[in-house]
């Protein structure tokens, strides 16, 4: 069930999606190494020194509620990200399912299956952005850019 990101019916409180918070879990489930690399890199880049001197006591109220508002804007810009994956994968999924039975007659012996992923994901980004084009003539097009036939298979 998809809530708003900010509901603005309470006063100051911040709602998340339960597609953020899934994402968050897993993210700490799984992504730990990558996020203490985040903010290794932050804190090299000045982040200890830039917000953690600020005596929270001597700040003003337009500071206080910028500092709230980043929180809103660091989960909108994740839910936003998380949006376009999904709908990425959705598009991804749908394409390369269409493809299956063009890809499933492809000669491995004769192309190896490392170039028909490598068509396969650029015939998906190429559908995804012109929808309206034929996916068959898009993967022809892309596996003959990609085949490289070597000697003993040409000859064949």
């Amino acid at each position: 069930m998809k809530k708003n990101l900010l509901d603005h019916s309470h006063d100051n409180q911040l709602e998340l999606s339960y597609e953020l918070l899934y994402l968050l879990a897993w993210l700490c489930q799984y992504e730990v190494p990558a996020l203490k690399k985040i903010i290794t890199r932050a804190v090299k880049h000045g982040l200890k020194h830039e917000y953690f001197d600020i005596d929270p006591a001597i700040m003003d109220a337009e500071s206080q509620n910028n500092i709230q508002m980043s929180i809103v804007d660091f989960f909108a810009v994740l839910e936003g990200l998380l949006m376009e994956a999904i709908s990425d994968e959705n598009i991804n999924n749908v394409t390369q399912a269409d493809l299956r039975p063009m890809v499933e007659k492809i000669d491995t012996a004769a192309c190896d299956s490392e170039t028909v992923m490598h068509t396969l994901e650029k015939t998906t980004a190429k559908m995804a952005n012109k929808p309206e084009s034929n996916p068959q003539e898009i993967l022809m097009k892309e596996l003959l850019r990609r085949w490289k036939p070597q000697k003993k298979s040409a000859m064949n």
